[in-house]
């Protein structure tokens, strides 16, 4: 039987949760003597659904989500440690604790998702002291073997920890670059780092005031036991945990595939399919546990849900995880301050389209560090975002396209951009005084070739040349008479360029865009492109209850799980991907390109966030 926390997910809603203690395996870890012993029971819960509740359901706001277990290796466990503050929140002691509980008798390969430990202790423990517990710490802190000291990564190495629990949130607690600005390597090099998942004492969603809600991150000893059999007997404080990081997938299915404002000629249908994705703007630094700091501003967030059409609380669920005593259940929250929150260094950035080979669906995700904001962030180059490629064809062949003078409603394939320069060269041609003395030149007697493109895929140079019939003497430009091709002087195309404005290549049809990844979205956070007091200039959102209105609606937060599907595209995207700096302007936009529809997924997946492009 399976148990599970996730907690942080936007639309991570209505998860149950199921007494299962006697399914599962008990440990004994009592290798480490520490001034005589005591023995604590505890029940660790990953975040994986159960199988006694309905996959479909709702906890925030009326938000439905597609609860999910993701793949296999996103619960592995690899390590663990206990770590205990006394009733002040200094540091006692630390635990390596024992893995095998999380590994089925049957099958090695199999993790446990909710396991019973009984745990030595030292003598000096008590009840009500508190646990924190991280999986597979990935070498960010360390219990030296034969000891119960701790260690945690500081400045880029491990470092002795003394103090108390805002020590380690603040001091000791520092950040973590990634690997590539592409994933959270330093939290899933071995196993996905997990640890202690906020919850919340009072039900949210609802139109009831959650106001004097407290949240609970370390767990309390209730009990410490003089026996190993007494505490294997006794009942198991529950701990849920969550993931360190956010996961993001992409479908590759189009919802309606036609461009509806770029078109061949104006006539000929152009039909987009994805070809690639890849994260971008990655917040560069993480907290080895999910921030409360800010948690009363959060509270009396109130959201105007179109699903219920009611009013309601939007940062703690009103799904109860039903562990334990009803005196004692608990709720999900909904948001937190990431550690990059004042956005105070910039984010990581995808610089080469290598990174657009990713593939889709729920077993091909990218990861990335929790990012949320300010409404006053709330802007294009400090949001996490999916860049995604698109392929556009004329009865399903992908060939070069291109776009001139920035007009994405009239496309060109090669045959009609030919034509057109043909025609421009000519209007220059036939301008010169003295190129052409007897005779006219027919335009398709102008021959155009290859193309100069920088790297933006912006056409710099054409090679043209010309073979006017033999009984037209145009001696500037022909040869002799004998009509061989002869190359049109630069200022032909220079000429052309300036009469068509900028001409974009478009490779193989391909496109790109992005889709700011939404955490509140439009359910919980509409934004209302006609509302008043919008400010002049800079951040568009009004002032006025900016945080109620607006506060989450873009972002990505750890445990939550984005998946993203284009839903309809307009016209052609950019030419290139996008590796110059993101531009400072809000994510909402008064002049759209794109549609799409986010669903964050509990490690369980909310509706997909489908795009128009």
């Amino acid at each position: 039987m399976k148990k599970l926390f996730f907690l942080g997910a936007l639309f991570a809603a209505g998860l149950g949760f199921t007494a299962c203690s006697s399914d599962d395996a008990v440990a004994d870890n009592s290798s480490i003597e520490n001034g005589g012993g005591n023995y604590i029971a505890i029940s660790i819960n990953l975040p994986n659904v159960p199988t006694s509740i309905t996959r479909t359901t709702t906890d925030n706001g009326g938000n439905v989500v597609d609860l999910n277990d993701g793949l296999a290796t996103e619960y592995e466990v690899k390590n663990a440690t206990l770590i205990i503050f006394n009733n002040s929140g200094n540091f006692v002691e630390a635990r390596t604790i024992d893995t095998k509980p999380w590994t089925s008798s049957t099958d090695d390969h199999v993790t446990r998702v909710s396991t019973k430990v009984v745990q030595k202790v030292g003598g000096s423990v008590a009840a009500g002291y508190q646990m924190l517990i991280i999986l597979n710490n990935n070498g960010l802190i360390n219990v030296p073997t034969g000891t119960t000291d701790l260690q945690v990564m500081k400045d880029g190495a491990l470092a002795d920890f003394t103090g108390n629990y805002s020590d380690l949130f603040t001091e000791s607690n520092k950040y973590f670059a990634t690997t590539a600005g592409l994933d959270c390597g330093a939290m899933n090099t071995n196993g996905f780092y997990m640890a202690n998942a906020p919850l919340a004492d009072k039900q949210g969603s609802t139109a009831t005031s959650i106001a004097g809600a407290a949240v609970q991150v370390l767990v309390p000893i209730t009990a410490v036991y003089e026996t190993e059999a007494a505490a294997a007997a006794g009942t198991a404080d529950q701990i849920y945990v969550e993931r360190g990081m956010a996961k993001v997938t992409m479908d590759k299915a189009i919802t309606t595939p036609t461009l509806s404002n770029s078109k061949i000629d104006g006539s000929t249908a152009l039909v987009g399919e994805v070809t690639g994705w890849t994260i971008d703007n990655t917040n560069p630094s993480s907290f080895l546990v999910r921030s409360t700091d800010g948690h009363s501003s959060f509270l009396p967030l109130i959201s105007n849900s179109t699903a219920t059409g009611a009013a309601v609380y939007r940062y703690i669920g009103n799904t109860a995880i039903t562990e334990g005593s009803p005196a004692t259940y608990k709720y999900r929250t909904y948001f937190a301050k990431s550690a990059n929150y004042d956005k105070s260094t910039d984010l990581n950035r995808v610089t080469s389209s290598t990174v657009f080979s990713h593939d889709f669906g729920d077993t091909n995700p990218q990861y990335c560090f929790e990012n949320t904001f300010s409404v006053a962030n709330q802007n294009v180059n400090k949001t996490t975002l999916v860049q995604v490629a698109i392929q556009a064809k004329a009865g399903g062949v992908a060939a070069d396209l291109y776009t001139v003078n920035g007009n994405k409603s009239s496309i060109y394939n090669l045959a009609s951009l030919k034509t057109l320069i043909q025609s421009k060269a000519l209007e220059y041609i036939e301008a010169q005084t003295g190129w052409v003395t007897d005779g006219t030149i027919a335009s398709t007697e102008i021959n155009v070739g290859d193309f100069t493109v920088n790297a933006d895929n912006k056409v710099t140079a054409i090679a043209l040349t010309c073979a006017p019939s033999a009984t037209v003497k145009a001696a500037n430009f022909y040869k002799d008479g004998t009509g061989t091709d002869k190359t049109l002087p630069d200022a032909v195309y220079t000429y052309v360029l300036s009469e068509t404005g900028d001409i974009l290549k478009y490779v193989d049809g391909i496109s790109y865009y992005n889709i700011r990844i939404k955490h509140f979205g439009d359910l919980l956070t509409p934004w209302k492109n006609l509302e008043t007091a919008q400010p002049a200039t800079g951040n568009i959102y009004p002032t006025a209850n900016a945080d109620n209105n607006y506060l989450g609606r873009y972002g990505v937060l750890r445990n939550n799980w984005y998946n993203l599907k284009v839903n309809s595209i307009r016209s052609l995207g950019e030419a290139t991907p996008h590796t110059a700096t993101w531009t400072d302007t809000p994510d909402d936009e008064l002049d759209n390109y794109i549609t799409f529809q986010i669903n964050i997924l509990s490690w369980a997946k909310h509706v997909t966030q489908a795009a128009d492009l």
